[in-house]
């Protein structure tokens, strides 16, 4: 499976076809030989790849192809995909119970958020961004205001 991502520093990204041809010829020994033992790490030594690397990328080539168990890179991606939209969901549905509840309320809505740094308070309008103690906090009462605004 690629990343669009940039990897963390430590960890050393291989070209495609680098990945593609050990695979391939991890694949094409053992098909050949019917030898699975010491296959992956004699092709990982002769091109240059870290073995568990290439055993892992082998492995789920051979999952991808149906010859072995396991969630195909097809499936990862659209399982993470769904967790994506899940927590976007999840977040939108807890906002939107806030704003229902602080709209049923008889409470009128906060003109200022008040937050305090070390020992001094301050007031900030909602409307403009501030720094506070807790940015999403404010964030989230300004999404509700603009969607109390509209109902």
């Amino acid at each position: 499976m690629t990343h669009d991502r940039s990897p963390h520093p430590s960890q050393k990204r291989y070209p495609p076809e680098l990945r593609e041809r050990a695979v391939r010829m991890v694949l094409e020994t053992i098909g050949q030989t019917g030898e699975r033992h010491g296959v992956v790490a004699r092709v990982a030594d002769q091109l240059g790849i870290n073995r568990e690397t290439l055993r892992n990328w082998a492995r789920q080539a051979e999952v991808d192809a149906g010859q072995r168990p396991g969630v195909t890179t097809t499936e990862q991606q659209r399982i993470t995909e769904l967790e994506r939209e899940n927590r976007e969901l999840r977040r939108a549905g807890e906002i939107l119970r806030t704003a229902s509840a602080l709209k049923s309320s008889t409470h009128p809505m906060p003109k200022a958020a008040s937050f305090s740094l070390g020992q001094v308070s301050f007031m900030a309008p909602l409307a403009r961004t501030a720094t506070a103690s807790s940015p999403a906090m404010i964030h989230k009462a300004m999404v509700i205001r603009v969607l109390l605004a509209g109902l």
